[in-house]
C-alpha cells in the first residue's frame, strides 16, 4: 500500500513553489521559466520576446508571419474571407467567424 506524500520533484526557481509527481512533468515546467524559443524574424516587434513552449512561438508565427502552415478560408465562396490572402492564420479565428 502506497500512500501518496504529495509532489516529489519542486521547481527551484525563486518564487516558484510548484511541485511534480514526476520528473518530466517538472521538466516541461522548467521550460516555461526558461523560455528557450525566440522569433527569428528581426522586425518583429517580438524578436526579443521569448517563448515558453515551442507551440507558443509557431503560433506567433502562423499569426504574424503566415509561416508554419496555410490560411484557414471561408467555406462560404460569396465571403470575402474566402479568397487566399483574405483567410485566417488560426483555426479558432475561422470558427468564431462561421
Amino acid at each position: 500500500l502506497r500512500i501518496d506524500a504529495g509532489p516529489v520533484f519542486r521547481c527551484e526557481e525563486p518564487g516558484c513553489h510548484e511541485g511534480f509527481p514526476q520528473k518530466d512533468k517538472l521538466i516541461k515546467h522548467q521550460e516555461r521559466h526558461a523560455k528557450p524559443s525566440k522569433c527569428p524574424v528581426p522586425e518583429c516587434e517580438y524578436s526579443k520576446t521569448r517563448f515558453a513552449l515551442r507551440k507558443d512561438l509557431d503560433r506567433h508565427q502562423r499569426s504574424k508571419h503566415r509561416s508554419h502552415g496555410s490560411e484557414l478560408l471561408c467555406p462560404d465562396p460569396k465571403c470575402k474571407r474566402a479568397k487566399l490572402g483574405k483567410g485566417w492564420p488560426r483555426r479558432d479565428n475561422l470558427l468564431r467567424h462561421v
